[in-house]
């Protein structure tokens, strides 16, 4: 509710990125343009730098006093000749700063009239500290958006703050005064008005502060309000908060970016002294740890929110819940068995509770005591479940053409309903606000009774295979807003954009090949969609348009899921129906690495650790989950256990020498020996194309890696 000023730039950026370019897009000369300097004259920190000294000298004034060295600022100041900014300007800070807000307009007006009168005559400039006159001066020249964002706009702004603080300490009158004299004559709106008096009736700061969207009378909020002004006013007469540490982060921002392999996590320090290198040794390119529990193929797989376990599900109607260290992996819960094959999982926000679909059931597991509800309401196979992140309910999404929102004790409280288009995937924004669904429509032969059966198969038999190497019949739509792809006869595969907040739908995309899985970034803004026949895509979902496309990965056939990873979300992995797993650069769209190890068959999904940027797990027809890490951590894994093996006891007897002989009676098989020297770096790994493909748990030849039945979707 409180106005806030709108800004396609960061704070302080504002045109910043047109110096000395003209509109044709060639260098202007050497002076930069008015807009951006504060002076006539550009004098370079040294030959042939485009960067400004008198500039430089302020920014590290301002730093200096951010910093608190008051009296290394004013040495500066008296050395260079070079004053920050106006005492008005200062002063307006503080007041801003200590809501001093009798005086902070006033201190306002006064610094943007010497920056005003400084601008329009140059040679005849005031001294700092007087003050000219207002009377008949254009204040427009040191506003960066006049039009949009007129003067009468931040008055309003720092006014609308001190009713705000007014209402939270009780002082209803003084508030309401400022109502009727300060923010009235404005002219801001008679909407925004009669919302601010509404807030008069709040019994607590609490309530006020919750229907007025503010965050209350602190520092935190008060420099916010100081940034909305800064976004609105030139820098040469405000010069935006802390510049100098954000031009150096966008410094540091734009290394990470140039690094492909960039995955430290985001606390990470970077040194200013040196440009950032690139390190692949941190990538997880090594199979650390093999999980075995499942006796068939493994479809689906989820980590918990707080990274400590990773629930995994497929052909054999078990779950598995598995505790995942870097160091460590360990069997913890086995749910089940269920009444079919398990084929969507999702955990609650709290990770207490995990939801697993078999079929047209919800088993709804808390899953530390094993106890279970079950909710039938779908008609036929369930392939997608998601919370709601407010933890109060969860979406499923099936081939009934149903999309129903559940409470969290499994009553109904919404339902949607695509036909004639069968839901594949759903996915809901981490802030709430969308939800982003794929669905695929049935030939005209087909029969809804055909998409639901006993056997469960996980191909989506939709008849639209293709070769290995060929593209999307569809044309990317790259950078292009509301594309469509296809007629409404030639587009089977629909990608729909809900609005919660307002429950409806807001648009929606057909393609001609199907989409299979759908995951949304952390910030809300990007969905990823496996798309067939060997395509990611990256889909705005505010804009609705495809931004980038991650070819090379095989999905023709079966249901494979992607996933985002990387302390930055920088990666894009995916699974593959080679036995690969395939991670792309997000940005530039490289195949960074392509990993083998798993058995023969489909990899069906991988899942990025959500604490620990450099680890992530797999699953597979040959039905086992693999933990990827960086070689130092397969390495420290070996060095631990030769330590262990290396431990004398008091006879002089080593482990070692115990363990070789109990392996007398327990000679492992040729596979188990191919896989325990694979896992010991003594193969060619991960980089063999046709990697040895042990042989699936408990079977010769059948089972996991043999035929048999798979997710239905026969259309």
């Amino acid at each position: 509710m409180v106005v806030k000023q709108s800004s396609g730039s960061s704070n302080g950026n504002g045109r910043a990125h047109e110096n000395g370019v003209n509109g044709s897009g060639k260098t202007a000369g050497a002076v930069p343009p008015p807009e951006t300097a504060d002076y006539v004259g550009f004098r370079p920190v040294y030959p042939g730098s485009r960067i400004d000294r008198k500039e430089l000298v302020k920014l590290s004034l301002q730093t200096l006093r951010e910093l608190g060295y008051e009296s290394s600022a004013r040495a500066l100041e008296a050395e260079a000749g070079v004053a920050s900014e106006h005492p008005s300007i200062t002063a307006f800070r503080n007041a801003v700063l200590q809501g001093d807000w009798k005086n902070a307009e006033r201190f306002l007006l006064d610094g943007l009239a010497y920056a005003a009168t400084r601008k329009m005559a140059p040679r005849g400039m005031p001294e700092i500290g007087s003050s000219p006159p207002l009377t008949g001066l254009d204040l427009n020249v040191v506003l960066r958006d006049p039009i949009n964002r007129p003067l009468d706009s931040i008055k309003f702004l720092i006014q609308q703050q001190r009713y705000l603080e007014l209402l939270e300490t009780g002082q209803t009158k003084k508030a309401l005064s400022v109502l009727r004299e300060r923010l009235t004559p404005l002219n801001h709106g008679s909407d925004q008005l009669h919302q601010l008096s509404g807030l008069v009736m709040c019994n607590t700061p609490e309530e006020l502060m919750m229907k007025a969207g503010w965050d209350g009378s602190g520092p935190e909020s008060r420099r916010k309000l100081l940034q909305q002004i800064e976004l609105a006013v030139s820098p040469s007469a405000l010069l935006p908060s802390r510049r100098l540490p954000q031009l150096l982060e966008q410094a540091q921002m734009l290394q990470k970016q140039l690094d492909p392999y960039f995955n430290l996590p985001l606390d990470s320090h970077l040194s200013l002294y040196t440009d950032h290198q690139s390190d692949t040794s941190i990538f997880p390119t090594q199979t650390t740890h093999v999980l075995r529990g499942h006796e068939d193929q493994v479809w689906v797989m989820a980590f918990s929110h707080n990274g400590r376990f990773l629930a995994t599900g497929g052909k054999d109607k078990m779950v598995i819940v598995w505790s995942v260290t870097s160091d460590q992996c360990e069997k913890v819960k086995v749910l089940g068995p269920h009444s079919a094959e398990v084929t969507c999982l999702a955990w609650s926000p709290d990770d207490r509770t995990l939801l697993a679909c078999a079929d047209r059931e919800v088993f709804q597991w808390e899953w530390e005591s094993e106890e279970h509800e079950v909710y039938r309401e779908h008609d036929y196979t369930i392939f997608a479940v998601c919370w709601l992140p407010s933890g109060l309910g969860f979406v499923t999404g099936g081939t009934d053409a149903k999309v129903i929102f559940w409470d969290r004790h499994g009553r109904i409280t919404h339902t949607w309903v695509t036909a004639p288009y069968r839901l594949l995937a759903l996915a809901i924004t981490p802030d709430g606000r969308n939800l982003v669904a794929l669905s695929w429509r049935p030939s005209q032969s087909a029969k809804l009774e055909d998409m639901s059966s006993s056997d469960s198969r996980r191909d989506s038999s939709s008849g639209t295979s293709s070769s290995a190497n060929s593209s999307s019949p569809s044309p990317s739509p790259i950078g292009r807003r509301g594309v469509s792809e296809g007629s409404p006869t030639e587009g089977r595969s629909k990608m729909h954009f809900w609005n919660l907040q307002r429950k409806e739908e807001v648009g929606s995309t057909l393609m001609v090949e199907e989409m299979i899985s759908v995951t949304v970034s952390q910030d809300s803004r990007y969905a990823l969609v496996n798309h067939r026949p060997n395509e990611a895509q990256l889909w705005d979902i505010e804009e609705q348009y495809l931004v980038a496309s991650y070819h090379g990965h095989r999905i023709q056939k079966d249901l494979v899921r992607a996933c985002f990873g990387g302390s930055t979300q920088s990666f894009i992995a995916s699974g593959s129906e080679d036995g690969s797993i395939y991670i792309y650069h997000r940005t530039s769209g490289k195949l960074l690495e392509r990993l083998s190890g798993h058995g023969e068959g489909t990899v069906n999904a991988v899942a990025w650790h959500p604490k620990l940027p450099s680890l992530l797990a797999s699953c597979s027809d040959d039905g086992t989950v693999r933990i990827w890490q960086p070689e130092q951590a397969l390495t420290d894994k070996n060095n631990r256990r030769s330590s262990r093996l290396n431990v004398r006891d008091s006879w002089g007897r080593s482990n070692a020498d115990l363990i070789g002989n109990l392996n007398m009676a327990a000679k492992p098989s040729a596979s188990e020996g191919k896989e325990a020297a694979s896992a010991a770096g003594l193969l060619p790994f991960p980089w063999s194309m046709s990697p040895a493909r042990p042989s699936s748990p408990d079977t010769d030849g059948e089972g996991p890696s043999g035929s048999g039945s798979r997710l239905p979707m026969s259309f």
